[in-house]
């Protein structure tokens, strides 16, 4: 089986290409020009081409869908949605939330991220079908009754870390996003369900700037 997956919703940009057994996988950082998802269309066609493959070859293409990032995740949607248009494949999404969840290989995890207008994403895969949005006031009282391990970024690992609350920084380990997206998303595709890229929509947990008044 061959797919490709991408997420450029996170802290970095990351691809991952699955051919047949072989996984390759790159992360593109922001510079001091652009943020990391500019390069993202020119570094897919490159592991595309590295490898041999076009994409008519691939079975699926898989992208994070959000929560996070409005910028990253209108980005990537927009990229995966072109690809799987123009090869006619099924197009797979992926959480944030879910990909952060599995960032340790032993046990699930519980997810905060920051969002921002004192706003928290929070996620318990063993409680949520779902991310919530919860006020920046609740999460420690939350993350201090949590029996789980805590994944969550920068923002909200010093905010804890003032409360006497221990988390896991993603953004200060080097945890390998893009493995990650393409396991969780090999075993969404074998679910068989339909992943019509028509029917792929963003997963906002608040409202985008751009549409509020």
């Amino acid at each position: 089986m061959n797919y490709l997956v991408f997420d450029c919703v996170l802290n970095k940009s990351y691809i991952t290409l699955v051919k047949g057994e072989q996984m390759v996988s790159k992360i593109i950082e922001s510079d001091e020009k652009n943020y990391h998802s500019v390069y993202l269309v020119a570094e897919i066609q490159k592991i595309m081409q590295e490898n041999a493959l076009n994409f008519k070859e691939l079975d699926f293409i898989a992208t994070d869908i959000g929560p996070a990032s409005f910028t990253g995740i209108r980005t990537g949607l927009c990229i995966a949605k072109t690809l799987a248009s123009e090869a006619n494949l099924p197009l797979v999404p992926i959480s944030a939330v879910e990909i952060l969840s599995c960032a340790l290989p032993d046990r699930l995890c519980t997810v905060f991220e920051d969002a921002r207008r004192g706003n928290y994403i929070y996620y318990n895969p063993e409680c949520e079908n779902e991310p919530k949005l919860i006020l920046k006031s609740e999460a420690a009282e939350l993350a201090k009754n949590c029996k789980m391990k805590i994944v969550c970024d920068t923002n909200c690992y010093n905010y804890f870390l003032g409360e006497g609350v221990e988390t896991i920084n993603y953004e200060a380990n080097n945890f390998p996003i893009g493995e990650i997206l393409a396991r969780l998303a090999h075993k969404k595709f074998k679910s068989g369900a339909d992943f019509s890229y028509t029917n792929t929509k963003p997963l906002y947990v608040q409202t985008p700037p751009v549409f509020q008044k």
